[in-house]
């Protein structure tokens, strides 16, 4: 028997739509697999992480850098942002890309929720509250423009992370006049602090084997 060919067609334009899902679905897999599974959107039917998203927004809007909140907002509204439950303490957060299907920012639940927890799992009573709080929320900040790099075309880990340490030395001139001297205070250690934390990541991460 033989098909018309509008069938043919058809039966062909099927075929092809069930291997690019078929694809895409193994890309969302291994993309799932590389920060340890379990991983979800961001979305609004969460609200208890959309409350702390919100919170980390306001963090880095006080840094004076409205242009990243503003860039991780559109990018959650679109899907780009997954909380990963399964992502090691090593990260806060990671950018994900498999076969150029898949891309994804995904968030450590802890470091969504609670970044100091996320630095700090015991407290460190040498340290005070606000300079700890300052250093988790710099830090964050740091590591969310770290990875939006990477979804801009960034490849190489070193330049990412040339980038970052650039701009977490250039929050200094962009901190917003009003603040108290103890507000100021916090947030110049908690730069500065982030600063050599993302200089001795650098050095770790493209350290030769």
């Amino acid at each position: 028997m033989t098909i018309p060919l509008r069938q043919q067609l058809l039966l062909g334009c099927v075929l092809l739509l069930a291997t690019a899902v078929g694809i895409r679905n193994i890309a969302a897999t291994r993309n799932e697999a590389a920060v340890g599974g379990r991983a979800h959107p961001l979305e609004a039917a969460r609200a208890d992480e959309m409350a702390a998203f919100a919170r980390i927004l306001g963090v880095i809007e006080g840094l004076g850098r409205r242009e990243l909140a503003g860039r991780l907002r559109t990018l959650q509204e679109r899907g780009g942002i997954w909380v990963a439950p399964g992502l090691g303490a090593g990260h806060w957060a990671l950018y994900v890309d498999t076969f150029g299907l898949v891309r994804r920012v995904y968030l450590r639940d802890v470091a969504l929720r609670s970044p100091e927890a996320h630095l700090y799992p015991e407290a460190d009573a040498t340290i005070p509250g606000e300079k700890r709080r300052a250093f988790a929320g710099v830090s964050l900040a740091g590591a969310l423009f770290h990875e939006l790099q990477h979804w801009d075309g960034v490849e190489d880990e070193s330049a990412a992370y040339d980038l970052e340490i650039a701009w977490l030395e250039s929050l200094r001139g962009s901190l917003p006049r009003d603040l108290t001297d103890p507000e100021r205070s916090a947030l110049d250690w908690g730069i500065e602090s982030a600063v050599l934390s993302a200089r001795k990541a650098r050095a770790l991460a493209t350290a030769s084997p």
